[in-house]
């Protein structure tokens, strides 16, 4: 997915301009509590009126005045959630504490709720959301994974401890609820995409998000709903710098966690494969005394930032590639071809930026773009290539984008001159490999239609997402008995690093961790795709970069793709490339 588009950034703008500063105030003329309204137009929507904070609760908005009004007790309220399940007949509700209004939790875009029998109905649930590319095609077996890792951990949670324990002194616990969206809902584009936001955030009223996995994505539902809702997002595939560098409205705690690859430590890792191996092998087979690098850009705020970061990092011919000539170094703009208005001829540009860097002669293709670009973007790029022209080596700089793209090793095996050409990375699994194993086996024991798959083994991303639920349900327990705001959530994180008791993602050492975290202590949690020590400045974690390469059978047919070997420790090259 590529950036939002500008008319619908104009059109967000203009609504957050709607939204004005309130004080209490008298009774309305139809039985409710009015605030007085000190802009021209207060309101005009509920979800806007409870975004405006605690003395906002309980309120709507008055489609007469456009003002917030204060409900009427015994107006259409609820009291339980099983009034509202009753009430939307049968289907998934809640009745929001702070208004004591129903709300539906499946949308067109939110079509699913993982919970326990039962579980929806109590009313002690806790509901977070989670945005994922679950469902989506071009991705097939790795992004239905991603859903069910996370539905996996909830089904831990409610049948190992049958929840959180309570923070009221009773022995209720409190089961978690996951209210799931589909990224990449056909038909919905980024209408859709701001539609589930703002459904999780104001709707449910959430205090916390896991996803989305696409980082444009990301930056989208950051900015525009959110960051400005106080929400914690947990992104498992939020590898953009620029996500951090969002404004944050509750600085210096963190709002966005990333346990995930970040573009910085993945440049620096792929610039080591180039200067190391790459440079000098393009060399000595094509001849050249330069090496010249070409890199395939899409224009949005995930594909700027990729680049800029490998501008940054990458070293050839002696020096930095942003300093580097233009016969040696050169960026193709394959425009942001989801924003049909500032770029009505998608196909055109991308045939433009090929045929730009047909004519450039790379040795070297780096790839800064998301997933739903691959097809028209690298598809055409190989099958195309000029013949008797030297094939260049490319690398995916958005880690597991080609190996979460389910066609790209059929397409691969049309370019046999492309063997041992072609990388992306991922994150570089944990010592502990026997824990990692057995997680697979229950895995695929659980589910047993990914058995035989390579997914969930060697893909860090999809095992990312069941770590992201532990984060978040850790979260929850560490912040005991203060309101479950996202704000206070976030403000839990350095309960989540060390120097605590080391504890695993699973069910293994779940009593252990909270059971601790009940008592304010820390715990140091480590997930199945890795450390999982989140910067409490920034958000981020600093995993090892694996780079993977093309696997063939024995056959000489691709298959997908596998560790090269290659890896950084710490900033350190450690091992070769075993496919060169």
């Amino acid at each position: 997915m590529s950036s939002i588009p500008n008319h619908l950034a104009r059109r967000v703008g203009a609504l957050a301009l709607l939204v004005g500063a309130a004080v209490a105030a008298t009774a309305s003329s139809q039985g409710c509590s009015a605030l007085t309204n000190t802009t021209a137009v207060q309101c005009s929507s509920e979800a806007q009126c409870l975004s405006l904070g605690a003395d906002f609760v309980g309120t709507t908005c008055d489609p007469a005045t456009k003002t917030c009004v204060k409900v009427a007790q015994g107006a259409d309220l609820c009291t339980t959630n099983q009034q509202c399940i009753d009430q939307a007949g049968g289907q998934p509700a809640l009745c929001r504490k702070g208004t004591g209004k129903c709300v539906k939790l499946i949308t067109p875009e939110c079509p699913e709720v993982f919970a326990q029998p039962g579980e929806i109905a109590n009313d002690r649930a806790i509901a977070i959301g989670m945005i994922s590319p679950q469902g989506a095609s071009f991705c097939a077996n790795a992004c239905d994974a991603i859903g069910k890792t996370v539905q996996l951990g909830q089904a831990e949670l409610s049948k190992t401890l049958r929840g959180l324990p309570a923070v009221d002194g009773s022995n209720e616990p409190r089961p978690v609820i996951v209210v799931s969206c589909h990224e990449f809902t056909p038909g919905a584009g980024y209408e859709g995409l701001l539609r589930m936001a703002n459904h999780l955030a104001k709707d449910v009223g959430v205090p916390l998000v896991i996803g989305p996995i696409d980082g444009a994505n990301a930056l989208v539902v950051e900015t525009t709903v959110f960051n400005p809702a106080k929400v914690l997002s947990i992104v498992p595939g939020g590898t953009s710098f620029a996500l951090g560098q969002q404004p944050n409205p509750i600085a210096p705690t963190p709002i966005i966690w990333r346990p995930s690859i970040s573009d910085v430590l993945v440049s620096k890792a792929t610039g080591q494969l180039v200067e190391k191996f790459l440079e000098p092998r393009a060399k000595q087979e094509s001849g050249d005394s330069s090496l010249r690098v070409a890199v395939l850009v899409e224009h949005n705020s995930l594909g700027l930032s990729l680049s800029k970061s490998l501008q940054d990092t990458w070293r050839f011919n002696g020096q930095l590639a942003r300093d580097n000539p233009a016969a040696n170094f050169q960026i193709f703009d394959i425009g942001d071809f989801l924003d049909t208005v500032g770029n009505p001829a998608p196909e055109t540009k991308i045939q433009g930026a090929i045929g730009a860097l047909y004519a450039f002669k790379p040795h070297i293709v780096a790839h800064a773009y998301a997933p739903a670009a691959i097809s028209p973007t690298f598809f055409p790029l190989i099958l195309n290539w000029p013949a008797g022209q030297y094939v260049p080596y490319h690398i995916d700089v958005l880690p597991s984008s080609f190996s979460f793209f389910q066609p790209i090793p059929s397409v691969l095996n049309l370019v046999p001159a492309l063997k041992g050409r072609v990388f992306t990375t991922d994150t570089r699994p944990p010592a502990d490999n026997a824990h990692r194993a057995a997680w697979i086996l229950k895995f695929v024991t659980t589910y047993p239609e990914f058995r035989g798959t390579p997914i969930p083994e060697f893909v860090g991303v999809v095992e990312g997402w069941y770590d992201a639920f532990y984060l978040a349900a850790y979260s929850i327990a560490a912040n005991r008995n203060k309101p479950l705001t996202g704000e206070n959530l976030a403000a839990t994180l350095p309960l989540l690093n060390p120097p605590g008791a080391l504890i695993l993602t699973g069910t293994e050492d779940m009593a252990k961790a909270v059971g601790a975290l009940n008592n304010g202590q820390g715990i140091d949690l480590q997930g199945i795709a890795g450390d999982l020590d989140i910067d409490t400045q920034t958000g981020a974690t600093a995993y090892d970069i694996l780079v993977q390469c093309a696997a063939q059978d024995a056959t000489g047919k691709t298959t997908g793709f596998k560790s090269s070997g290659f890896f950084t420790d710490k900033g350190a090259v450690q091992g070769a490339p075993s496919c060169l």
